[in-house]
């Protein structure tokens, strides 16, 4: 399922905009080192983590690749802000 299904009414496909970041930074959805990575290697996306390379295919925004790493993640609450961070 891409972004709808329309023969359900309207339903968010899993990997939709809908329900996560509406752009993907760049033209290669934001990934960092996809073209240079060999099948089963690793590569950037912003804002994701350290995913795999599965095959040579090109980059498909709509696939859901392996996260191989996806970082630290820590909240600390604060008065004011947000309190997100990563690292």
């Amino acid at each position: 399922m891409r972004d709808v299904d329309l023969k359900n009414g309207v339903v968010a496909g899993p990997v939709s905009a809908t329900s996560g970041p509406v752009e993907e930074f760049g033209a290669d959805g934001g990934t960092q080192g996809y073209s240079e990575a060999k099948p089963g290697g690793t590569f950037i996306k912003i804002g994701v983590g350290v995913l795999r390379k599965p095959n040579d295919s090109k980059y498909d925004h709509y696939y859901r690749y392996e996260i191989a790493d996806p970082g630290k993640w820590t909240v600390k609450k604060a008065r004011t802000g947000s309190g997100l961070r990563s690292k």
